[in-house]
């Protein structure tokens, strides 16, 4: 997938420009003493140095297990579960003591083990499901799988060579590791970023750089509008949201900004089961703001009633499932689970609601699951609440609309359970809204209201 044979920019850090060629030798270097099919986890930056294992995992024939950066006891805890043979993170997160393989000063390659565990020969990617908080279930990814849908997402953006982003997402996100995947199989270039849109450093880096397309969540979306950033996306001729639905007003204001200003404005549906692109939809130029659009080439979206039965009738509701080669093999959730073979065989069930319209046009409706979409990361809603009731005091109840999930409370202790719900889910405290109540009303079948008014 990757061809590291040229001589265009790949890479931009805040002190040097690497050609694809000098990112193929640095890999060279790092995968001199490493064997194929090593188990490689990430813990993702947006440097250089992750890029680099990342990449060179998948030349020489390793698997990648992507993960958010994290406590010593969840880093050890995943190590022991996976059986990983190298850990990519920080130096000084070397809290076990082990072998440098590979030093690149700030960072390093850790050796964990010479164990050899069992692969599936298609296996090529590990990365989180985005829903899971407690468990460390995990999606596997083929190379069939990222291979197409990255060749995919190329063809529906129309990337190339000339095409320049900045980072906005962590690597762990299957969202923004895609766009990795795309800028890099296209030949186009990438600002690696730590700083945020918040920071004036990003924008310097951004302009300074020239950076021509620019990739986000809602919320990325949401705060560029907050903060009154028009001004500064002048130069940018792509813009592209994924993770969630966007509010309709911010719709309306992009997609504006984009005709006036001669610029390409993209919405893209997807889950990180489905490698992750499903459908995309150009708005800038189209009536159908409101729709997900249609499936990428090779991607079947279909939707089936109550009975399994396929849907042929426009506007009518069901579930939203989709065949194709982009759809991850499984899940695994331990290390005995990844030698198994294609358990979701070229279908996923995505949890959504859905339907279409007499262009064949697809439009989400609600969600089948109790899952949100919180600034790009799904979050269980069912899981928030059985964690909640199993290590603090008191019941609880999850609902709420996508970046914004709303907690009631018997526990009056309202900072302990903020606290307790950022460390589980690593989410900002925006995210929550928390609301203290003597009791929670159940009706006859035992369920419980989530109404703050009930």
């Amino acid at each position: 997938m990757f061809n590291l044979d040229s001589n265009n920019i790949a890479i931009i850090t805040k002190n040097k420009l690497y050609s694809y060629k000098e990112l193929g030798f640095l890999i060279n270097e790092i995968f001199k003493n490493i064997k194929q099919r090593s188990l490689i986890g990430i813990i993702s930056y947006n440097c250089i140095e992750c890029i680099s294992v990342y990449v060179g995992s998948f030349i020489n024939n390793c698997v990648s297990l992507m993960l958010s950066k994290a406590t010593k006891e969840q880093i050890q805890d995943t190590i022991k579960t996976y059986k990983i043979n190298y850990l990519f993170c920080k130096s000084s997160d070397n809290f076990f003591d082990f072998e440098v393989s590979f030093d690149f000063g700030e960072f390093a390659l850790l050796k964990c083990s010479d164990e050899t565990i069992n692969l599936h020969k298609d296996l090529c990617l590990l990365i989180s499901t985005s829903g899971t908080i407690s468990s460390p279930k995990l999606i596997r990814i083929s190379y069939n799988n990222l291979t197409t849908n990255t060749k995919e997402i190329i063809k529906s953006l129309n990337l190339n060579k000339e095409h320049r982003t900045i980072t906005t997402l962590p690597l762990s996100y299957s969202f923004g590791l895609s766009i990795i995947n795309t800028f890099l199989v296209s030949f186009g270039s990438i600002i690696l970023t730590e700083s945020t849109i918040f920071d004036s450093k990003f924008w310097e880096e951004l302009t300074n750089n020239n950076a021509n397309c620019i990739f986000g969540v809602p919320y990325t979306f949401a705060q560029l509008d907050k903060l009154k950033c028009f001004n500064k996306l002048q130069n940018i001729k792509l813009l592209a949201q994924a993770g969630g639905k966007l509010e309709t007003r911010l719709i309306d204001k992009f997609s504006h900004f984009a005709q006036e200003n001669n610029k390409e404005f993209y919405v893209m549906y997807g889950q990180s089961e489905a490698s992750p692109r499903i459908s995309i939809l150009r708005i800038d130029n189209c009536n159908k703001k409101q729709s997900i659009g249609q499936g990428l080439d090779n991607v079947e979206i279909i939707l089936l009633d109550e009975n399994d039965k396929k849907i042929q009738q426009a506007q009518k509701i069901g579930r939203l499932c989709i065949k194709g080669q982009n759809v991850a093999l499984g899940y695994a959730k331990d290390y005995m689970d990844l030698n198994k073979g294609d358990e979701f065989c070229g279908f996923l069930d995505t949890g959504d609601l859905a339907s279409f319209d007499e262009d064949g046009y697809f439009y989400i409706m609600g969600r089948n699951a109790r899952f949100l979409k919180i600034f790009g990361n799904r979050v269980s809603l069912d899981e928030l609440e059985c964690l909640l009731k199993s290590n603090l005091t008191g019941d609880y109840i999850a609902y709420g609309i996508d970046d914004k999930i709303e907690i009631i409370s018997t526990n009056p202790n309202l900072k302990e359970v903020l606290n307790y719900l950022i460390s589980i889910t690593k989410l900002h405290k925006s995210a929550f809204n928390i609301h203290y109540k003597e009791i929670i009303k159940y009706n006859q079948n035992n369920k419980p209201i989530r109404n703050i008014d009930a």
